[in-house]
């Protein structure tokens, strides 16, 4: 079926007669064969959950969409993402699907997104890799800057914000900003 975001294809693996593994390796295989087809298109592969009856299949088949969506968001180097390995990102992909979400993430990342564009520098971009890890002179060194430098844009996004990064309320707001948006960019069609 066609549908906004790409086209689904339903293959009925029979995950419980083959086992996990072979069915990923079915999956792969399938994969194989839609790139080898379709060279210039790029494909993610969503896995629902079992379900052994009828009225799940909606429900199975936002899940799979969710699980792409999430998997060309997390994992860029894997075309095939499970949705019981979403974790956390199936609640922000769900939190992207309403109006509150747009809201949030322009109400939390907007003056960052604004100083960075006003004065051509990738706050945005280093607050990620400030989020991702802790420690700034390791985090200095993969950024080949100087730790000081670090620690005045860690303080700049601080001051921009209005937030603390060493708080851990401040982080997970900003974090689940930037998580958001990824999944709002992929439902709006950038992505996928």
């Amino acid at each position: 079926w066609s549908a906004a975001d790409g086209v689904g294809i339903l293959c009925n693996l029979e995950l419980l007669s083959i086992g996990q593994e072979s069915a990923l390796q079915s999956i792969e295989a399938c994969l194989q064969l839609l790139v080898a087809a379709f060279e210039s298109k790029r494909f993610v592969i969503g896995i629902a959950e079992y379900a052994d009856e009828i009225q799940a299949f909606p429900c199975r088949l936002q899940h799979a969409r969710t699980a792409a969506r999430i998997g060309s968001q997390r994992f860029a180097g894997s075309a095939v993402q499970r949705y019981d390995d979403c974790g956390i990102y199936e609640i922000f992909d769900y939190f992207s699907g309403l109006e509150e979400a747009e809201l949030f993430v322009s109400r939390t990342l907007n003056p960052l997104l604004e100083y960075d564009r006003v004065n051509h520098t990738e706050l945005v971009y280093t607050l990620e890799r400030l989020l991702s890890g802790s420690n700034l002179k390791e985090m200095a060194e993969s950024l080949s800057v100087h730790y000081k430098t670090l620690a005045s844009r860690k303080q700049r996004i601080e001051k921009v914000l209005n937030i603390s990064l060493d708080s851990a309320e401040d982080r997970m707001m900003v974090g689940a900003a930037l998580q958001i948006d990824k999944m709002l960019q992929a439902r709006r069609g950038n992505e996928i």
